[in-house]
């Protein structure tokens, strides 16, 4: 199924820019493509979506391709500065206009981190006039991210989905643009207030290696394999930054995710609000590149990637996340070695001849936590059963 001996070349400086010039070239296509002068929130989404869900999109998760738009007008890209121009005029829209409008509130919590680097690419390019604007508009969306998420501090000590009232990846997502944005638009406080938050988020993760979502006193309620990635990653650049990053504890969540990952690369379905095997995601991958295992991971995924069916934002995170990766040599990954695998909580994977079967006797704390929502779907998946060959048969 896959070539084993790719493994071991691991990750280049070649490799990495090869598939970030590839990104980039994507993302001027879509974005264009998208973001058209004359297209609004309600053209350019699939109809069947809700409004918020329409809105989140429009102005929050495909913005997030600004940065690499900011990257290509930096280096000259006429079309790509026109878009970056008109997603700051959206911004602009959203935070004031559109708000009364039309009853916006959600935070810009994903496409915060994005505007910002795309700004500081173009701060020294663009007329001052236009980018002193456009921070002015930063610090504006950035103020409202802290306000929604109680400038970071939770109301409960415990750094899972109770501490604030929602996803816990939200706010780390969330701290993680604030932090860049302290950074750019000279806000210690907000460094400060998003560094604290970091430290508190990575001393709350469990020693297995995972960060939760839904659970309880007694830390039952395990990882979600779908939204801790998100959580970890955010946490992993936010210390990076900061020239503060535990490697040995971003390893320690690398060989968690991949060990429960079966032969396809999918992301077995435990805890989590939707049983669907995952593939790897965007959010937290330069995580796998601090290991050989990882590393090896990564080079077979990167080569098997279909750009064009992936989202601006799952574009933009991903040459961010290069950004930040290790480059080294590789080998083959945990998912197609022959392996056991546990954790302390009544969750393991075993891997043989090319079979992975996991099995959980967890709780689904998501129906006893938040017993209205919209994502409390499903059960908890006790077993799990894949073949190299023949797929999922079991979820």
């Amino acid at each position: 199924m896959y070539d084993l001996e790719k493994t071991k070349e691991g990750l280049t400086p070649a490799f990495l820019k090869t598939i970030q010039s590839t990104i980039e070239s994507v993302i001027l296509t879509k974005a264009s493509a998208y973001f058209t002068p004359e297209g609004t929130t309600y053209t350019q989404n699939n109809p069947a979506l809700k409004k918020l869900e329409m809105i989140v999109n429009y102005y929050d998760y495909q913005p997030c391709g600004a940065s690499v738009l900011g990257l290509l007008a930096a280096n000259g890209n006429a079309d790509a500065l026109a878009i970056v121009r008109r997603l700051f005029d959206n911004v602009r829209y959203y935070i004031g206009e559109g708000r009364e409008k039309e009853g916006f509130s959600n935070s810009l919590r994903r496409s915060q981190l994005h505007l910002v680097i795309a700004y500081e690419r173009l701060k020294d390019v663009l007329p001052e006039s236009e980018t002193k604007e456009w921070a002015s508009l930063l610090a504006q969306t950035g103020e409202d991210m802290l306000g929604h998420f109680d400038n970071l501090q939770e109301r409960v000590p415990a750094l899972d989905n109770r501490g604030f009232g929602t996803g816990i990846n939200h706010v780390a997502i969330a701290a993680e643009g604030i932090y860049k944005s302290g950074v750019a638009l000279n806000r210690t406080d907000w460094q400060d207030a998003a560094a604290a938050f970091n430290d508190r988020l990575i001393a709350y993760g469990h020693p297995d290696g995972y960060f939760e979502e839904h659970t309880n006193d007694a830390r039952e309620g395990g990882p979600s394999l779908v939204y801790t990635p998100l959580t970890a990653g955010c946490a992993h650049l936010i210390q990076i930054w900061r020239d503060q990053r535990d490697r040995a504890r971003f390893e320690k969540c690398g060989t968690f995710f991949r060990n429960f990952m079966d032969a396809h690369l999918h992301a077995m379905p435990f805890t989590d609000e939707r049983a669907n095997p995952h593939g790897l995601g965007c959010y937290g991958i330069a995580i796998h590149a601090l290991s050989p295992e990882g590393r090896g991971l990564l080079r077979l995924h990167l080569e098997q990637v279909n750009f064009e069916n992936m989202s601006l934002e799952y574009l933009a995170r991903l040459h961010l996340e290069i950004d930040h990766m290790e480059t080294g040599e590789g080998t083959v990954p945990e998912p197609l070695q022959d392996r056991q695998y546990r954790i302390k909580l009544p969750l393991g994977v075993v891997q043989s001849h090319n079979w992975t079967m996991g099995l959980s006797a967890m709780k689904a704390l998501n129906r006893e936590t938040s017993p209205n929502s919209d994502y409390a779907l499903d059960r908890q998946t006790l077993l799990f059963l894949s073949h190299a060959s023949a797929g999922t048969l079991i979820s």
